[in-house]
C-alpha cells in the first residue's frame, strides 16, 4: 500500500532525534574540518595556476571566472570518479565550456593541470 504524505512525513519525525544528530556532527567535526582545510588549500593552489595560465594566454580578468569554473569541476570530478568516468565526464565538461565560448587552447592548459588523473587534454577541433 502506498503510503501518504502525513505517513510518511511523521516516520521521518520519529527518526529525527535532535540530540543524535547533534551528536554525529560533533564527532565528525575535527575530521570534516581537517578534510575541508587540506581541500580548500588544494582548490586555491590549482586557481592559481590557472589565474598563471589565464595571464600567459593574455585572458582578461573579467573572463576568467569561466575558467576558473572549468578548473573548479574538473578538480571535483577528479575527487569523486576515476579512470574512464573521470575522462568522460571531464570530457562533456571541455565540450561545454568550448561550446560557451571558451578558447580550446587555455581549456586544453587547464586540462594539462589534471592530468594525472584525466590523461591528455581532447582535440581542439
Amino acid at each position: 500500500m502506498t503510503k501518504t504524505g502525513t505517513q510518511r512525513s511523521d516516520k521521518y519525525g520519529q527518526k529525527y532525534d535532535a540530540e543524535v544528530v547533534r551528536a554525529r556532527y560533533t564527532a565528525t567535526a575535527a575530521s570534516a574540518i581537517a578534510a575541508q582545510v587540506t581541500m580548500q588549500e588544494q582548490l586555491a593552489i590549482k586557481n592559481l595556476a590557472v589565474r598563471t595560465i589565464l595571464d600567459a594566454a593574455g585572458v582578461y580578468p573579467i573572463l576568467s571566472m569561466q575558467y576558473q569554473a572549468f578548473s573548479n569541476k574538473l578538480f571535483g570530478i577528479c575527487r569523486k570518479f576515476t579512470s574512464l568516468s573521470a575522462i568522460a565526464q571531464a570530457q562533456a565538461e571541455y565540450v561545454k565550456w568550448k561550446t560557451y565560448g571558451s578558447t580550446a587552447a587555455v581549456l586544453q592548459d587547464i586540462w594539462a593541470l589534471y592530468s594525472a588523473t584525466l590523461g591528455a587534454a581532447p582535440s581542439p577541433l
